[in-house]
Protein backbone atom coordinates (compact mmCIF):
# COMPACT_ATOMS: atom_id res chain seq x y z
CA UNK A 1 0.00 0.00 0.00
CA UNK A 2 1.21 3.71 -0.38
CA UNK A 3 0.85 6.60 -2.89
CA UNK A 4 3.15 7.79 -5.90
CA UNK A 5 3.21 11.51 -7.04
CA UNK A 6 5.47 13.62 -9.77
CA UNK A 7 6.89 16.72 -8.40
CA UNK A 8 9.86 18.60 -10.31
CA UNK A 9 12.72 16.24 -9.52
CA UNK A 10 11.26 13.35 -10.37
CA UNK A 11 8.84 10.26 -9.20
CA UNK A 12 8.05 9.82 -5.58
CA UNK A 13 6.89 6.98 -4.15
CA UNK A 14 5.96 5.93 -0.64
CA UNK A 15 5.35 2.81 0.29
CA UNK A 16 4.03 0.53 3.14
CA UNK A 17 5.27 -2.93 4.20
CA UNK A 18 7.82 -5.09 2.42
CA UNK A 19 9.25 -2.99 -0.69
CA UNK A 20 11.37 -5.61 -2.20
CA UNK A 21 8.59 -7.04 -4.75
CA UNK A 22 7.85 -3.66 -5.28
CA UNK A 23 11.27 -2.15 -6.21
CA UNK A 24 12.14 -5.76 -8.13
CA UNK A 25 9.05 -5.26 -10.45
CA UNK A 26 10.01 -1.59 -11.00
CA UNK A 27 13.22 -1.49 -12.19
CA UNK A 28 12.59 -5.20 -14.07
CA UNK A 29 9.28 -3.64 -15.84
CA UNK A 30 8.58 -0.32 -15.96
CA UNK A 31 6.34 1.27 -18.16
CA UNK A 32 7.96 1.36 -22.13
CA UNK A 33 8.31 5.04 -22.23
CA UNK A 34 10.28 5.32 -18.67
CA UNK A 35 13.50 5.96 -18.07
CA UNK A 36 14.95 5.67 -14.83
CA UNK A 37 18.28 7.16 -14.19
CA UNK A 38 18.47 6.61 -10.34
CA UNK A 39 16.64 5.38 -7.73
CA UNK A 40 16.88 6.43 -3.85
CA UNK A 41 15.38 4.87 -0.81
CA UNK A 42 14.45 6.69 2.22
CA UNK A 43 12.83 5.39 5.63
CA UNK A 44 10.30 7.08 7.51
CA UNK A 45 7.85 6.50 10.42
CA UNK A 46 4.63 6.27 10.05
CA UNK A 47 1.83 6.32 12.61
CA UNK A 48 -0.69 4.19 10.82
CA UNK A 49 -0.26 2.18 7.58
CA UNK A 50 -2.84 3.30 4.17
CA UNK A 51 -5.16 1.56 2.53
CA UNK A 52 -4.87 0.72 -0.73
CA UNK A 53 -2.26 2.38 -3.38
CA UNK A 54 -3.14 6.06 -4.74
CA UNK A 55 -1.71 8.15 -7.81
CA UNK A 56 -2.26 11.29 -6.10
CA UNK A 57 -1.87 14.92 -7.66
CA UNK A 58 1.17 16.25 -9.10
CA UNK A 59 3.25 18.81 -6.73
CA UNK A 60 4.53 21.80 -7.97
CA UNK A 61 8.09 21.49 -6.11
CA UNK A 62 11.22 20.06 -5.75
CA UNK A 63 14.20 20.80 -7.86
CA UNK A 64 13.43 21.33 -12.12
CA UNK A 65 15.37 17.83 -12.49
CA UNK A 66 12.36 16.13 -14.41
CA UNK A 67 13.84 15.34 -18.00
CA UNK A 68 10.60 16.27 -20.48
CA UNK A 69 9.55 12.71 -22.37
CA UNK A 70 10.46 13.30 -26.12
CA UNK A 71 7.33 12.68 -29.03
CA UNK A 72 6.86 8.87 -29.53
CA UNK A 73 5.63 7.25 -32.70
CA UNK A 74 2.40 5.56 -32.93
CA UNK A 75 2.44 2.23 -30.80
CA UNK A 76 1.25 -0.31 -32.61
CA UNK A 77 -1.93 -0.84 -30.51
CA UNK A 78 -3.18 2.21 -30.99
CA UNK A 79 -2.35 2.38 -35.06
CA UNK A 80 -4.89 -1.95 -34.52
CA UNK A 81 -7.70 0.17 -32.91
CA UNK A 82 -7.19 3.50 -35.45
CA UNK A 83 -7.97 1.56 -38.04
CA UNK A 84 -11.01 -0.88 -36.40
CA UNK A 85 -14.05 -0.46 -37.57
CA UNK A 86 -15.92 -1.21 -34.56
CA UNK A 87 -13.38 1.20 -32.32
CA UNK A 88 -14.48 4.68 -31.38
CA UNK A 89 -11.27 6.04 -32.30
CA UNK A 90 -11.28 4.87 -35.63
CA UNK A 91 -9.42 6.79 -38.10
CA UNK A 92 -8.81 9.51 -35.55
CA UNK A 93 -5.59 11.52 -36.33
CA UNK A 94 -5.01 12.23 -32.17
CA UNK A 95 -5.25 8.51 -31.21
CA UNK A 96 -2.45 8.03 -28.49
CA UNK A 97 -1.93 6.28 -25.45
CA UNK A 98 0.78 6.29 -22.65
CA UNK A 99 3.40 4.28 -25.27
CA UNK A 100 2.79 6.69 -27.70
CA UNK A 101 1.97 10.66 -28.92
CA UNK A 102 3.21 13.78 -28.29
CA UNK A 103 4.78 14.87 -25.43
CA UNK A 104 7.47 17.23 -25.74
CA UNK A 105 5.80 19.49 -28.75
CA UNK A 106 2.72 19.81 -26.02
CA UNK A 107 4.18 20.83 -22.67
CA UNK A 108 4.19 24.15 -21.63
CA UNK A 109 5.82 23.86 -17.66
CA UNK A 110 6.75 20.76 -15.34
CA UNK A 111 5.29 18.47 -13.79
CA UNK A 112 3.96 16.95 -16.97
CA UNK A 113 0.36 16.79 -16.49
CA UNK A 114 -2.68 17.70 -19.04
CA UNK A 115 -3.54 21.27 -17.43
CA UNK A 116 0.54 22.34 -17.80
CA UNK A 117 -0.24 21.13 -21.57
CA UNK A 118 -1.90 22.66 -24.83
CA UNK A 119 -4.20 19.47 -24.33
CA UNK A 120 -5.96 21.32 -21.10
CA UNK A 121 -7.87 23.60 -23.79
CA UNK A 122 -10.16 20.13 -24.87
CA UNK A 123 -12.06 18.93 -22.08
CA UNK A 124 -12.27 15.01 -21.64
CA UNK A 125 -16.04 13.10 -22.72
CA UNK A 126 -17.06 10.65 -20.00
CA UNK A 127 -15.32 7.96 -21.81
CA UNK A 128 -12.27 9.47 -22.12
CA UNK A 129 -11.69 10.08 -18.31
CA UNK A 130 -12.86 6.88 -17.56
CA UNK A 131 -10.10 5.20 -19.31
CA UNK A 132 -7.75 8.31 -18.19
CA UNK A 133 -8.52 7.00 -14.33
CA UNK A 134 -8.76 3.13 -14.69
CA UNK A 135 -5.32 1.57 -14.00
CA UNK A 136 -5.72 -1.05 -15.77
CA UNK A 137 -6.40 1.07 -18.97
CA UNK A 138 -3.40 1.90 -21.39
CA UNK A 139 -4.95 5.50 -21.28
CA UNK A 140 -4.41 5.63 -17.47
CA UNK A 141 -3.13 9.14 -17.16
CA UNK A 142 -2.56 9.82 -20.48
CA UNK A 143 -1.84 13.52 -20.55
CA UNK A 144 -2.77 13.74 -24.56
CA UNK A 145 -5.61 11.39 -24.24
CA UNK A 146 -8.60 12.25 -26.65
CA UNK A 147 -11.17 10.82 -28.86
CA UNK A 148 -13.36 12.57 -31.72
CA UNK A 149 -16.01 13.43 -29.13
CA UNK A 150 -13.77 16.08 -27.16
CA UNK A 151 -10.51 15.84 -28.57
CA UNK A 152 -8.31 17.94 -31.53
CA UNK A 153 -9.86 18.01 -35.04
CA UNK A 154 -8.95 18.30 -38.66
CA UNK A 155 -9.68 21.06 -40.53
CA UNK A 156 -11.01 20.42 -43.15
CA UNK A 157 -13.39 18.02 -41.83
CA UNK A 158 -13.07 16.04 -45.08
CA UNK A 159 -8.70 16.43 -44.64
CA UNK A 160 -8.60 12.72 -46.03
CA UNK A 161 -10.64 13.20 -49.20
CA UNK A 162 -8.93 16.97 -49.75
CA UNK A 163 -5.17 14.59 -49.01
CA UNK A 164 -5.72 12.07 -51.86
CA UNK A 165 -7.28 14.53 -54.18
CA UNK A 166 -4.33 16.88 -53.95
CA UNK A 167 -1.43 13.79 -54.20
CA UNK A 168 -3.75 12.83 -57.36
CA UNK A 169 -3.84 16.15 -58.74
CA UNK A 170 0.26 17.29 -57.86
CA UNK A 171 -0.92 19.91 -55.81
CA UNK A 172 1.71 20.94 -52.89
CA UNK A 173 0.12 20.60 -49.21
CA UNK A 174 1.00 22.77 -46.48
CA UNK A 175 0.27 20.04 -43.44
CA UNK A 176 0.08 20.80 -39.48
CA UNK A 177 2.13 17.76 -37.96
CA UNK A 178 3.62 17.05 -34.63
CA UNK A 179 6.34 19.89 -34.25
CA UNK A 180 5.54 22.42 -36.88
CA UNK A 181 4.15 22.45 -40.89
CA UNK A 182 5.60 19.82 -43.55
CA UNK A 183 5.09 20.65 -47.00
CA UNK A 184 3.95 17.91 -49.28
CA UNK A 185 3.63 16.49 -52.45
CA UNK A 186 3.50 13.42 -54.38
CA UNK A 187 7.86 12.33 -55.02
CA UNK A 188 6.64 10.30 -58.32
CA UNK A 189 5.20 13.57 -60.10
CA UNK A 190 8.10 15.17 -61.64
CA UNK A 191 6.27 18.12 -61.81
CA UNK A 192 5.14 18.20 -58.67
CA UNK A 193 8.49 18.03 -57.43
CA UNK A 194 10.07 20.70 -59.47
CA UNK A 195 7.00 23.15 -58.62
CA UNK A 196 7.86 22.69 -54.84
CA UNK A 197 11.70 23.32 -55.43
CA UNK A 198 10.99 26.19 -57.47
CA UNK A 199 8.49 27.92 -55.61
CA UNK A 200 10.67 27.34 -52.13
CA UNK A 201 13.33 28.83 -53.83
CA UNK A 202 15.39 25.39 -52.75
CA UNK A 203 17.40 25.44 -55.68
CA UNK A 204 19.95 22.31 -54.59
CA UNK A 205 19.33 20.98 -51.14
CA UNK A 206 17.88 17.87 -50.86
CA UNK A 207 13.85 16.88 -50.06
CA UNK A 208 13.05 14.10 -47.16
CA UNK A 209 10.89 11.32 -48.45
CA UNK A 210 7.91 9.63 -45.91
CA UNK A 211 7.67 6.37 -47.59
CA UNK A 212 4.58 4.23 -46.97
CA UNK A 213 6.48 0.90 -45.61
CA UNK A 214 9.68 -0.66 -45.68
CA UNK A 215 8.82 -2.60 -48.53
CA UNK A 216 9.10 0.66 -50.34
CA UNK A 217 12.31 1.14 -48.82
CA UNK A 218 13.79 -1.98 -49.73
CA UNK A 219 12.50 -1.54 -53.33
CA UNK A 220 14.25 1.78 -53.64
CA UNK A 221 16.95 1.97 -51.66
CA UNK A 222 19.87 -0.21 -49.64
CA UNK A 223 18.82 -0.70 -46.34
CA UNK A 224 21.15 -2.78 -43.64
CA UNK A 225 19.76 -4.48 -40.72
CA UNK A 226 20.60 -1.13 -37.95
CA UNK A 227 19.51 0.78 -40.92
CA UNK A 228 16.23 -0.83 -40.35
CA UNK A 229 16.04 -0.75 -37.04
CA UNK A 230 16.74 3.15 -37.26
CA UNK A 231 14.02 3.51 -39.52
CA UNK A 232 11.12 1.61 -37.20
CA UNK A 233 12.02 2.20 -34.03
CA UNK A 234 9.80 4.39 -31.53
CA UNK A 235 11.61 7.74 -32.68
CA UNK A 236 11.36 7.04 -36.29
CA UNK A 237 13.81 9.66 -37.32
CA UNK A 238 14.71 10.48 -41.01
CA UNK A 239 17.71 7.86 -42.06
CA UNK A 240 20.25 8.57 -44.66
CA UNK A 241 19.90 5.87 -47.27
CA UNK A 242 21.85 4.30 -50.46
CA UNK A 243 19.32 4.60 -53.43
CA UNK A 244 18.97 1.74 -55.89
CA UNK A 245 19.62 2.84 -59.64
CA UNK A 246 16.57 3.97 -61.81
CA UNK A 247 14.69 6.12 -58.79
CA UNK A 248 12.78 8.55 -61.66
CA UNK A 249 12.97 11.52 -59.87
CA UNK A 250 15.83 11.38 -57.33
CA UNK A 251 17.49 14.31 -59.84
CA UNK A 252 14.46 16.28 -58.27
CA UNK A 253 14.80 15.40 -54.89
CA UNK A 254 18.43 15.12 -53.60
CA UNK A 255 20.37 16.69 -57.00
CA UNK A 256 23.80 15.40 -57.52
CA UNK A 257 23.64 13.04 -54.62
CA UNK A 258 23.13 9.22 -54.56
CA UNK A 259 21.43 9.43 -50.94
CA UNK A 260 18.04 10.13 -49.80
CA UNK A 261 16.61 11.07 -46.47
CA UNK A 262 13.45 8.70 -45.54
CA UNK A 263 11.50 8.21 -43.14
CA UNK A 264 8.35 6.30 -42.10
CA UNK A 265 4.81 7.50 -40.55
CA UNK A 266 5.47 8.48 -37.27
CA UNK A 267 1.68 10.00 -36.77
CA UNK A 268 -1.46 8.75 -36.99
CA UNK A 269 -2.34 11.50 -38.89
CA UNK A 270 0.53 10.38 -41.53
CA UNK A 271 -0.74 6.22 -40.93
CA UNK A 272 -3.98 7.51 -42.82
CA UNK A 273 -2.86 9.92 -45.30
CA UNK A 274 -0.72 6.73 -46.30
CA UNK A 275 -3.59 4.28 -45.97
CA UNK A 276 -5.29 6.51 -48.72
CA UNK A 277 -2.52 7.46 -51.07
CA UNK A 278 0.33 4.70 -50.15
CA UNK A 279 2.74 6.10 -52.45
CA UNK A 280 6.38 8.02 -51.66
CA UNK A 281 5.81 11.70 -50.46
CA UNK A 282 8.13 14.41 -50.21
CA UNK A 283 8.22 16.01 -46.31
CA UNK A 284 9.78 18.85 -46.20
CA UNK A 285 10.04 21.35 -42.66
CA UNK A 286 7.68 24.59 -44.12
CA UNK A 287 10.43 27.13 -43.30
CA UNK A 288 12.84 29.41 -45.20
CA UNK A 289 16.59 28.53 -45.14
CA UNK A 290 18.05 29.24 -41.43
CA UNK A 291 15.01 29.74 -40.10
CA UNK A 292 12.74 27.82 -37.10
CA UNK A 293 10.11 26.00 -38.35
CA UNK A 294 6.44 27.21 -38.75
CA UNK A 295 3.99 26.17 -36.33
CA UNK A 296 1.00 27.68 -36.03
CA UNK A 297 -2.18 28.19 -38.61
CA UNK A 298 -1.98 32.13 -38.27
CA UNK A 299 2.11 32.24 -39.64
CA UNK A 300 1.42 29.21 -41.76
CA UNK A 301 -1.03 31.25 -43.83
CA UNK A 302 0.74 34.30 -43.66
CA UNK A 303 3.99 32.35 -45.20
CA UNK A 304 2.95 29.77 -47.02
CA UNK A 305 0.44 31.33 -49.27
CA UNK A 306 2.54 31.07 -52.28
CA UNK A 307 4.15 27.71 -51.69
CA UNK A 308 1.17 25.77 -50.61
CA UNK A 309 -1.94 25.22 -53.00
CA UNK A 310 -3.85 22.94 -49.81
CA UNK A 311 -3.54 23.60 -46.31
CA UNK A 312 -4.09 20.70 -43.73
CA UNK A 313 -5.10 22.32 -40.19
CA UNK A 314 -5.61 21.06 -36.76
CA UNK A 315 -6.38 22.82 -33.60
CA UNK A 316 -4.00 21.50 -31.03
CA UNK A 317 -1.50 24.05 -30.22
CA UNK A 318 2.20 23.38 -30.96
CA UNK A 319 3.82 24.65 -28.07
CA UNK A 320 7.66 23.76 -28.77
CA UNK A 321 8.07 23.20 -32.50
CA UNK A 322 10.67 20.46 -33.19
CA UNK A 323 11.92 19.22 -36.43
CA UNK A 324 12.58 15.70 -37.84
CA UNK A 325 15.77 14.09 -36.80
CA UNK A 326 18.09 12.40 -39.03
CA UNK A 327 20.66 10.28 -38.69
CA UNK A 328 22.37 8.12 -40.66
CA UNK A 329 24.32 4.21 -39.67
CA UNK A 330 28.58 4.58 -40.70
CA UNK A 331 30.77 1.69 -39.74
CA UNK A 332 28.17 0.00 -37.83
CA UNK A 333 27.61 3.33 -35.97
CA UNK A 334 24.44 5.59 -35.88
CA UNK A 335 25.44 9.12 -35.72
CA UNK A 336 22.51 11.62 -35.67
CA UNK A 337 23.02 14.42 -37.87
CA UNK A 338 20.51 16.57 -36.64
CA UNK A 339 18.71 15.89 -33.12
CA UNK A 340 14.83 16.43 -33.22
CA UNK A 341 11.46 15.01 -32.67
CA UNK A 342 11.75 11.48 -30.56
Amino acid sequence: SGSVRNNFDGVHIELSGDSAPFLAELEKNPPPLSRIDSITIRECRSQSRPEGFRILESEASGEALQAISPDIAICGDCRREMFDPSDRRHRYPFINCVNCGPRFTIIENLPYDRPSTSMRAFEMCDACRKEYSDPSSRRHHAQPIACPACGPQMDPPDWEAVWLQSMRTGRIVAVKGVGGFHLACDALNAEAVSNLRKRKKREAKPFALMVPNLEWVREGCHLSTKEERLLTSRERPIVLLKVKSGFQTLGLIAPGLDTLGVMLPYSPMHDIMFDRFPHPVVMTSANYSSEPMIHTNAEAQKRLGDIADVFLFHDRAIINRCDDPVCAVHGGQTITIRPGRG
